[in-house]
Parts: structure tokens; C-alpha cells; sequence
């Protein structure tokens, strides 16, 4: 099957429908006043309208359909409880639907415990006070506001805790802090070039040294698994069993990517050949899928899993059985009461063509 459909690039569509590009020049940087929060729809707990002297705040931003988002979830409300009463952390998401949000957040209840608002679209006036202004275009992205009301710290929100720990004990260095992010930057860089050079051992190494020192960050463990794939793919298939049954086994965007680097590393897009593998484990990657939907409150992570499946099966020779998974994955994307007709109308013929695909190799 000519398959011109990648479901994981489809998020990536789907999460930008009717926002805007904006050029505009960096408008705020570190040790700036932080900008309001006034637009805020607010979702789940109390509103901030201004921020309070003596506290400090942590505003994150992120969309549902972003992987990393979702896989910090679980640190963000660990902080949140570890230091109540000393921070506000608050979750901005960026023009979802108000229907989508409130579905997402009743099926996360027992995950979230933090404040979260909506930045509604088409405006996506935080995003523009925020993130474009600060020059920031990667989610999540965590700023971080101290008690008299300034920007003291930008980045991911897997590295907040030694910051929040910093700025309460009025201890915050951002040299060190800088200079440390730099030191990690490089070691993540030198992962590249090792695998360019196929010096896989030493990208291994890296990697496994990230992960000791920054063991809630899955996209290390995610390049683990990428690397591996490239050199010993029997240890890959080790490492991701092993993820799956341990640290891994609830962090459902981690179970996707994974899946998704199994399945569709033989394919070619373009002009950029991607490597074949040589016995890609189809099974391993139904496992990670089954487990992922399982995992997933939302219709169109669901439906993509499913397409994602039904490739797996396809490639298996379970060509029937494919067809029933993606006629699953037609009828949620039909029956969703909170997607929006944009994104129905982005996912749908990609569906439709796999439905067809398929039912033209069966009979």
C-alpha cells in the first residue's frame, strides 16, 4: 500500500487549525514584567487576573494534541502538590475548543490538579502576549514568575523543579542556570552527531547519562529508543517491553511515538529515505497502541491510534481485521461530539482512503 498518510504529522495539522503565523519582534525576554493573564477563559480553578506579590507562579503553555504536553502532566501536578501555598501553577491551553477542553479535563480529573484556561482562537491572545513575544514556538513551555511579578526562567517544564526551588529560597542564579542549560543542550547536540557517525555506543551513553540525571523526561528515553532502533533493534524491542511494563506503562504519548517509530521507519517521505528495518516488530507495536488507546480520553488520539493499528495489522497480513479498526477509527471521528468540524474535515479522507486502500487489497 502507497500509504500517504502519517498519522503523528496529522496532530501536528490538526492542533493549528485557524491559528495564525505571526513575525513580530521578541517583545519580553527574562526579567521583564510578566504580561497579564486577562483573556484567560478559565477552566478549572481560580482565576488569576493579576499576579500577587510574595507568590510565585508558573505559567504553562501547551495544546492537547501535544505529546510532550500531555506526558507532563503527571510532574506538573507532582509540583503543584509538593509546594502548595508557595507557587500557582497554571496550564494555558491554546485554542482548543471550549467543548474539547472540558471533555479533556473531566477524563483527566484524577491527573490535574492545577488551574487551567483557555486561550480561545482565533485570537489566541496569550499565545501572542506570551509565547510569540518571548519568541517561543516549542510547547510545552513553562515560564516561570516570581514573587514581584517578574519573568525570571523560560523552558521546559521538565527542568522546573531546581528553578522553583531557586526563586522560593531567593537563591535564583540565571547564569548558572544558563550555563547548565547550555552544558545540557550540547550533550543533547553530541547525540546527533554521534548517530551521524554511527557511533551509536557513544550516542547510547549520552543518552542513558540524560536520562539518569532527568529521569521524568520522556524524550530521552524516546532517543534511547530511536537509537537503538538504528543499531540493535532487538535491544530497542528489549528497551520499549521494558518501558512498557515499568516507568512507561501510563505515559500514553511515549506508547504513540514509540508505535509510531516502529511502524512507519520503513516508510519514505519525499526525498528523505528512511532507514528499513529489518524485521520491524508489528506485534510489539499493536501492544504499545492497544495499550495507548486504552490510555486515551480523546476521540481523535483514539482514532489516530487506531489507523496507526490498522497499519500494523496491514503490514501483518491481517488486511481484514485492519478494515474493522479503521472503521472504528471513522465512526469516533463521526460520532465526536467535541471535535471541530475543521479537524473532522482534515481527518476523514485520510480514513476514507486507508478504508479503501485496504478493501481493494482484499478483494
Amino acid at each position: 500500500m502507497n500509504y500517504n498518510f502519517v498519522a503523528f504529522s496529522i496532530l501536528s495539522i490538526v492542533s493549528f487549525i485557524g491559528s495564525a503565523q505571526y513575525n513580530d519582534s521578541i517583545t519580553i525576554k527574562i526579567g521583564d514584567r510578566a504580561p497579564s493573564l486577562g483573556s484567560a477563559e478559565w477552566m478549572k480553578g481560580n482565576p488569576v487576573k493579576e499576579f500577587q506579590a510574595n507568590q510565585v507562579y508558573v505559567v504553562e503553555f501547551g495544546y492537547i494534541n501535544c505529546d510532550a504536553c500531555r506526558s507532563v502532566i503527571p510532574f506538573l501536578s507532582h509540583l503543584n502538590t509538593k509546594y502548595r501555598g508557595e507557587i500557582t501553577l497554571i496550564s494555558v491551553f491554546k485554542g482548543e475548543s471550549k467543548k474539547r477542553l472540558n471533555n479533556y479535563l473531566l477524563n483527566n480529573k484524577d491527573k490535574i490538579n492545577y488551574s487551567v484556561a483557555r486561550d480561545p482562537a482565533p485570537e489566541l491572545l496569550l499565545d501572542k502576549s506570551w509565547m510569540i513575544a518571548s519568541g517561543r514556538r516549542s510547547w510545552p513551555t513553562a515560564f516561570v514568575v516570581d514573587k514581584e511579578g517578574i519573568i525570571v526562567w523560560v523552558g521546559s517544564p521538565f527542568f522546573l523543579e531546581s528553578v522553583i526551588l531557586d526563586v522560593l529560597g531567593n537563591q535564583f542564579e540565571p547564569e548558572i542556570v544558563a550555563q547548565k542549560e547550555l552544558e545540557r543542550d550540547s550533550l543533547f547536540n553530541s547525540i546527533g552527531k554521534a548517530v551521524r557517525e554511527k557511533d551509536f555506543q557513544v550516542a547510547l551513553n549520552i543518552t542513558e547519562k540524560l536520562i539518569l540525571e532527568y529521569p521524568l523526561f520522556p524524550s530521552y528515553k524516546l532517543i534511547k529508543f530511536d537509537v537503538l532502533l538504528k543499531s540493535d533493534e532487538n535491544r530497542a524491542y528489549a528497551y520499549a517491553h521494558e518501558l512498557v511494563s515499568g516507568l512507561g506503562k501510563d505515559d500514553e504519548p511515549l506508547l504513540l511515538s514509540m508505535a509510531n517509530k516502529i511502524i512507519n521507519t520503513d516508510r519514505s517521505r519525499g526525498s528523505d529515505s528512511i532507514k528499513t528495518m529489518n524485521n520491524p516488530d508489528y506485534g510489539l507495536a499493536i501492544d504499545l497502541l492497544n495499550r495507548a488507546i486504552e490510555l486515551s480520553k480523546d476521540d481523535l488520539r483514539i482514532a489516530l491510534a487506531l489507523q496507526q493499528k490498522a497499519q500494523a495489522l496491514d503490514a501483518i497480513g491481517q488486511t481484514s481485521m485492519a478494515i474493522k479498526v479503521i472503521e472504528m477509527a471513522i465512526e469516533i471521528v463521526n460520532d465526536s461530539d467535541h471535535l471541530l468540524l475543521e479537524t473532522k474535515t482534515v481527518i476523514k479522507p485520510f480514513l476514507n482512503n486507508d478504508f479503501e486502500a485496504y478493501g481493494k487489497k482484499v478483494n
